[in-house]
């Protein structure tokens, strides 16, 4: 804290430091000053016109004691440090910030200002401020009083899913699952009728084994299910496209053309029939055609 001669303390020579030299320094650092904000709760350690055309100079008077229960001073510091540095963004000015040491007040607000302008942490905003400072602050209510700021921070600010907005936004936004096609249903029911009539009851088990002629024959339905061919055997009577699986037979076909005679799509429908066919027999729970199916499988 720069104190002048003229302003009646008695301080020893080898500590003087005045007004002159501060501004000297600058010179010699080649730094430009632009603002000094004076935190001290008087005036009379210097005239403030000695920096009239040099730089701007700004009061904020802050009592010595109960100043980390003053949001007011907290805002009117915030307010011109931000007014200062949007008018001079392309201007390299430094900040000059005062009280009494410029420690305990100083530093209080200079760490608010690194948590409320630049979300820093109360640990890493008062390690920032004793490094630069070269002197770490006293006060333990000035800590307490950073640790309560950072956690009123973070109370405010919204949570993730605030942020997402209404609930029908918030719905909109979840990921919605994959609709199954009508093909995909239809087999994940067959698989689930074939399960269910390939299991054995009571009543089976109790007759014996099936005769050699009449066994039920197991089928597998869908793509994980289907037995792995080597390459050599899916010949041009076979077909395989994404998810689906389908084997081409050599039956005839509905409309008495050959496989070779008919495109993709045809050919697709045509099995799509025959699927659907199966499909209810299946569901229709007759037994003598369910394995009449399975047999021609």
């Amino acid at each position: 804290t720069p104190v002048d001669a003229e302003c009646g303390l008695r301080v020893r020579k080898e500590k003087q430091f005045t007004t002159r030299d501060l501004l000297f320094q600058f010179v010699q650092r080649g730094q430009e000053l632009g603002l000094i904000i004076n935190l001290s709760f008087s005036t009379r350690y210097y005239d403030p016109a000695v920096f009239d055309c040099i730089t701007e100079h700004k009061h904020i008077p802050c009592p010595p004691a109960g100043y980390t229960r003053r949001e007011d001073i907290v805002k009117k510091f915030l307010s011109t440090v931000d007014s200062f540095l949007n008018n001079h963004k392309d201007d390299n000015l430094l900040i000059g910030i005062h009280c009494s040491d410029g420690i305990n007040r100083s530093g209080y607000l200079v760490c608010r200002y690194l948590i409320d302008r630049l979300h820093m942490g109360s640990d890493a905003a008062l390690d920032a401020f004793e490094k630069a400072r070269g002197h770490t602050i006293e006060r333990g209510s000035c800590i307490q009083a950073l640790h309560r700021a950072v956690a009123e921070r973070r109370n405010k600010e919204p949570s993730p899913i605030e942020n997402l907005g209404s609930d029908g936004e918030r719905k909109s936004r979840k990921r919605k699952a994959p609709e199954l096609s009508q093909a995909d249903e239809m087999l994940q029911q067959l698989a689930m009728l074939e399960q269910h009539f390939s299991q054995p009851t009571e009543e089976d088990s109790s007759i014996g084994s099936w005769p050699e002629d009449r066994k039920p024959v197991p089928v597998s339905i869908g793509p994980q299910a289907m037995p792995k061919k080597k390459k050599e055997e899916f010949e041009d009577g076979e077909f395989m496209e994404g998810d689906e699986y389908f084997e081409e037979e050599d039956d005839v076909f509905e409309d008495g053309g050959e496989p070779s005679d008919l495109s993709t799509s045809q050919r697709r429908r045509v099995r799509r029939k025959r699927l659907t066919k199966k499909f209810n027999i299946m569901k229709s729970g007759k037994f003598h055609l369910i394995q009449e199916v399975l047999r021609e499988e």
